[in-house]
């Protein structure tokens, strides 16, 4: 019913101050264009579009603009001025590809940005990552430390069947430093922590626990027949000859096994009890014995 809409749109249009900003009377006055038109009064209806986009020109509402430019088109081809439908049938098409170029340039300009963070957040995990493993990771020889290990134990729970702590001390390390120099006790704890790494599994954990004592946290292992050998496989792998000065020099290691059977235990009281087994074998001599390295 144009009629009736366009009654409306002029009783509105009179009441003093009712529409005060542009974009409002444009909206209006584009409406008012497609009742004309309607109605059949064409050239009404390109007035009332012509004004509708002087109205929307200062507002850079480029979506409204559009709407009107079309509805211009269209009321000029009804009354047959159809030189300047084309004219603005090219403007159209000009501020379609227009809008189509910023919202392109937005997108990819969003894409990028978006791709800038995840480069940020990636680069800020691989920090943090580092971060963790260098905090947890012994400067000397390369494998966990103490932070580590403690870290480990705390987060057993009782969902694990078993665990088994292999605590390792190298013998008479004080009399390797003292005869033959720190030089070479560090590389004899290094040869310790590279024989930790190669012996144990994928899953278990090994780190220096302080000085020459290192422990491997092995989860879920079934019994102490499956942890004994893997701490005679590490004390055979330690105990091969170096030769130093012209001098062979045959480095020990005691290794005490302890399996529980409740992985939530006090990891103190683990490791306490590893500790101990390990003093047993070394003051009464009873140390795993050599069976080949299996590497």
């Amino acid at each position: 019913r144009p009629a009736e809409a366009l009654e409306i749109i002029r009783q509105t249009a009179g009441d003093a101050g009712a529409i005060v900003w542009a974009a409002g009377r444009s909206s209006l006055a584009l409406v008012e264009a497609r009742c004309l038109r309607a109605l059949g009064r064409s050239a009404e209806a390109v007035a009332a579009a012509n004004r509708a986009a002087e109205l929307a020109e200062p507002s850079d509402d480029h979506h409204e603009l559009m709407l009107i430019l079309d509805e211009l088109v269209v009321a000029e081809r009804d009354a047959g001025d159809l030189d300047a439908a084309i004219a603005h049938a090219v403007e159209l098409k000009r501020q379609m590809w227009n809008l189509h170029r910023r919202q392109t340039a937005q997108l990819v300009e969003q894409v990028w940005a978006r791709a800038e963070l995840e480069q940020q957040r990636r680069a800020l995990e691989a920090q943090t990552a580092a971060a963790i493993a260098s905090a947890e990771e012994d400067a000397l020889t390369r494998i966990g430390n103490r932070r580590l290990l403690e870290r480990v134990l705390g987060n057993v729970t009782d969902e694990q069947d078993q665990i088994a702590l292999l605590m390792a001390d190298i013998d008479h390390f004080k009399e390797i430093n003292d005869v033959h120099g720190h030089a070479l006790g560090d590389w004899v704890l290094a040869d310790l922590a590279q024989s930790c790494r190669e012996q144990v599994r994928s899953d278990d954990i090994a780190g220096r626990y302080g000085g020459d004592e290192f422990v491997v946290v092995c989860e879920d292992l079934a019994s102490e027949q499956i942890a004994g050998p893997l701490g005679q496989r590490l004390a055979a792998s330690i105990a091969q000859p170096v030769t130093v000065g012209g001098q062979l020099l045959r480095v020990g290691a005691s290794i005490g096994v302890v399996v529980e059977g409740n992985p939530a235990t006090d990891p103190a009281a683990l490791l306490a009890r590893a500790d101990a087994e390990m003093y047993r074998h070394k003051h009464h001599g009873v140390r795993p014995p050599g069976d080949p390295p299996q590497r």
